[in-house]
């Protein structure tokens, strides 16, 4: 999107600043030698003439005679001739004083404003936008009245982070020529941020080849193949990092040594001019949410095209041609559901079309791996059949059923442990249409099994077979957000068992806003956001507005576990400043967010918005109003000053059986068999259709598709 810098009151830097290979700029400030004379007072009572100072005095002064050359005199004037009030220092030139001298420019309070503004960047729709907080008047560093802005100078705020190169990160890393990677800008409106990346690029077993490795990617990146390019630009270290102190209150060094991190993940602490807020009421803070919010029309899809997802290849190559969809193949689909059934029962899509339950429901979908705020998530309004039914006419699953593998009709399958579908077979479905209209190829066309109990990694695309399996792997996951690496190893001693803390879990996210967004001040002013708990029940948000200090808690009632909550926070900004939301999740077992999302907001009155827009030649800002179903208020539930790390501890503490499903493989369960619905023998004990002994001749038949499945499995 084209963008507009506003020049009407900001300034370059002033002429004077000197920027260093670390790539701060430090302005040197001229400071004259003003008189010490008080005003009205005789000069020769506090100064002496020449000739009468003690001989050891006289003998500095004439060791180094030239400094004292224009020296002020008593009426503070210099030898220019140039006028300064006592208190008013020489300043540094500005951008428009280049070249002058500099003692022959008066420098006034409205230029030094004019040189230590931010910038603010307006985009073609009027959205305005501002990198850092305006911090004049801020303590940090300061010596006198016009010392220059901590943000803009010490920091070079500015000059630093993703978004000083890249507007979009979504967009860039999803077109990199000669690096690919998934398309992140699919779905949800979220401004991606470099600790999305982090996340996704840490511990990721069976999703990534290298563990632990962002930082020598990014650095590979940006000083190797795009070397020339970073440096061109003026980048440096200190583009992306920040240096912490070992013996500074908020270091991350566990020695004598300087920890080097992310400047991206600590700039809203460092920032100068950022209001902090205890008590919210003070902004008329209040939540309002809902969950009939259906989502965007397309939705997210992974592509991994690797080695066991053969036809993943080919849904992208009729997705990215164009390719129209084949009526046939979707008439003549097949659906089976085999194994350990009473039953193995076939039949084609346009039978179960024509003759199934058909139901149109709306279920969540939020990717095992997402990000914390990434896109990968979404409500969609869904027409399918449900599993359930197709299970009754195959006469249930039988006791030996340990696992039920959800297969692809290239033979790729995804494994759901007996515990897990013993209670969501109600909750399976088999898709064939998503916010009214019939799957693409990059869905999985016909077919895409949905099972929003879980994440997405249990939805499997071009579904085909459902197969209760007499056996399952102990360690099967029921993937449910990703897990944290433990400090207990594998038996093989290969991998690091999953802890019971979550990089992702639950979620929360922002939606439609961008780092810096420019609101008015003394207006209520929305932010739209999401959450959702995976197979935990989001309880609702807690709200931090004093950089995690305390947190204000906003309760939901009645939460479907199986749909995403979409939130909407408003508050009234009070005065011209910049602010910093921070937000978490909460669940129902007391389990928050160990990963909040941060967001600034940078409040300006209505004429200087107006100001701003005029001078882009951009229309005013068009703030966002929500028309909300239910109009449900959260209940505010007082202030928690719980870390989220105290606050998972104490759940963790009140659900040890957490810990023993770890240690015992997560597929060991103790079930009341008269809590499975579909067991056979409760379906016929419900009138069902019963399970019958197979005959030989039915044997012989199952070994035979047995011995063809193990055929494709190895193919």
């Amino acid at each position: 999107m084209a963008r507009n810098v506003v020049s009407s009151r900001r300034f370059a830097t002033v002429a004077s600043a000197l920027v260093c290979t670390a790539g701060l700029g430090l302005a040197l400030v001229a400071v004259p030698a003003f008189s010490q004379a008080e005003e009205g007072a005789d000069a020769s009572t506090v100064q002496a003439s020449e000739g009468q100072y003690s001989p050891a005095v006289q003998a500095l002064f004439d060791a180094d005679a030239d400094k004292f050359e224009g020296t002020a005199t008593n009426d503070n004037t210099f030898a220019s001739g140039t006028k300064y009030a006592a208190d008013q220092p020489e300043p540094a030139q500005s951008a428009a004083n280049a070249g002058s001298d500099p003692q022959s420019v008066p420098y006034t309070s409205d230029q030094y404003i004019a040189d230590n503004t931010p910038t603010v960047y307006v985009d073609e729709d009027g959205t305005q936008t501002q990198r850092v907080p305006e911090d004049i008047g801020y303590d940090t560093y300061k010596v006198n009245d016009f010392m220059p802005s901590y943000n803009l100078t010490y920091l070079n705020g500015e000059n630093r982070g993703c978004n000083s190169c890249h507007d979009d990160l979504a967009e860039l890393v999803s077109t990199m020529p000669d690096f690919d990677h998934q398309d992140i800008t699919r779905c949800a409106p979220v401004q991606y941020t470099v600790q999305m990346c982090i996340d996704c690029h840490t511990w990721q077993p069976g999703y990534i080849t290298q563990q632990y490795s962002f930082g020598d990617l990014m650095h590979q990146i940006h000083q190797v193949k795009n070397g020339e390019a970073f440096t061109s630009m003026g980048g440096n270290c200190w583009s992306c990092h920040f240096a912490y102190d070992s013996n500074t209150e908020d270091t991350l060094s566990t020695n004598d040594t300087t920890y080097v991190g992310l400047y991206d993940v600590v700039k809203h602490d460092m920032f100068g001019g950022v209001t902090a807020v205890s008590d919210q009421s003070d902004v008329d803070a209040e939540v309002v949410w809902d969950q009939d919010k259906s989502s965007w029309d397309s939705t997210w899809d992974y592509n991994w095209r690797g080695p066991g997802f053969y036809w993943d290849h080919d849904r992208y190559h009729y997705q990215e041609e164009g390719t129209p969809l084949d009526k046939d193949l979707f008439a003549n689909w097949t659906i089976t559901v085999g194994g350990c059934v009473g039953q193995e029962v076939t039949y084609t899509l346009s039978d179960l079309i024509e003759n199934a339950e058909n139901e149109h429901v709306t279920k969540a979908m939020v990717c095992t791996m997402n990000p914390m705020g990434g896109s990968f998530f979404g409500n969609y309004d869904i027409d399918a059949i449900p599993l359930s039914w197709i299970l009754k006419q195959a006469g249930g699953y039988t006791d030996e059923a340990k696992s039920l593998q959800i297969m692809a009709a290239d033979g790729s399958h995804e494994d759901l442990t007996r515990d897990v579908f013993s209670q969501h077979i109600d909750d399976i479905y088999i898709v064939y249409k998503i916010n009214g209209h019939l799957i693409n190829w990059e869905d999985g066309y016909p077919v895409w099994c949905w099972c929003s109990f879980e994440s997405a990694g249990n939805s499997w695309k071009s579904v085909s077979d459902f197969v209760f399996a007499d056996s399952s792997d102990p360690w099967l996951p029921n993937q449910n957000g990703w897990h944290q690496q433990s400090d207990e190893w594998t038996q093989d001693g290969n991998e690091r068992y999953p802890s019971n803390s979550f990089y992702n879990k639950p979620q929360v996210g922002f939606l439609n806003v961008k780092e810096g967004t420019v609101i008015e001040t003394g207006q209520p002013y929305t932010i739209e956001g999401w959450s959702h708990g995976y197979d935990w029940t989001v309880k609702g948000i807690q709200v931090s507005l004093d950089g995690g200090a305390s947190w204000t808690e906003y309760d939901f009632d009645d939460v479907d576990p199986q749909k995403v909550v979409n939130w909407y926070y408003t508050f009234t900004p009070q005065e011209d400043t910049a602010y910093v939301v921070r937000v978490r999740t909460i669940c129902d077992n007391g389990r928050v967010s160990e990963e909040p999302v941060e967001l600034m907001l940078v409040s300006h009155n209505a004429d200087q918005i107006k100001a701003d827009a005029d001078a882009a030649g951009a229309p005013l800002p068009a703030y966002p109003s929500y028309d909300i179903a239910d109009d449900a208020v959260a209940e505010e539930n007082g202030v928690t000053y719980e870390s989220a790390a105290e606050a998972n501890a104490a759940a963790n503490a009140a659900h040890p059986e957490w810990d023993e499903q770890l240690e015992n493989g997560l597929n060991e369960y103790d079930l009341d068999p008269a809590t499975e619905p579909y067991l056979a023998e409760n379906l016929a004990a419900d009138g069902g259709e019963a399970a019958t002994e197979a005959t030989d001749e039915g044997a012989a038949a199952d070994a035979a598709d047995t011995a063809e499945q193990s055929a494709k499995e190895e193919k």
